[in-house]
């Protein structure tokens, strides 16, 4: 059996530079066959790591430039929490630039088996979340479709004390 990645960084390598090469193959050669990541802000569950180049190829075709870059990170055993900052130039020539956290499980050998991503919309200018086709049409319906369909059945319960 493999030894586990002693830093989320090593897993971070290939994706942030295959980020900047626009070169999919490397940006994805560092998770299993079936991977489970999971982007939070778009609501994208995937479920292979030809889904995840899919994701990928999304960013990479609305943009001339796109660089990953490592802010930090933390290492647990089979798990680590990476924080990122993406920057680019869409085709349109809108700047991209925003922070997010990726959180990982490796599996023995050193390959991310599940991803969760986090970053928050609201950091993308609007005009270049609409090139990329990301905005929603009206701005609170991310809103509305949690209070519709996902809020808490039966209140908030305090933690704690």
């Amino acid at each position: 059996m493999g030894q586990v990645n002693p830093s989320p960084k090593p897993a971070a390598d290939p994706i942030c530079d295959g980020f900047a090469r626009h070169d999919l193959d490397a940006t994805v050669a560092v998770y299993t066959e079936d991977v489970h990541y999971e982007e939070k802000t778009l609501r994208w569950d995937l479920h292979s790591r030809n889904e995840v180049r899919d994701q990928y190829g999304t960013w990479f075709a609305a943009t001339s430039e796109l660089a990953m870059s490592p802010l930090d990170g933390i290492h647990a055993a089979d798990r680590a929490a990476f924080l990122w900052r993406i920057t680019g130039t869409l085709h349109s020539g809108h700047r991209i630039d925003f922070p997010g956290t990726s959180l990982f499980t490796f599996t023995p050998d050193g390959q991310i088996s599940h991803e969760i991503v986090m970053w928050n919309l609201a950091e993308l200018p609007e005009r270049a979340a609409a090139d990329m086709g990301l905005r929603p049409a009206a701005p609170y319906s991310l809103f509305a479709a949690w209070a519709a369909n996902e809020r808490p059945r039966h209140g908030c319960r305090k933690v704690g004390g």
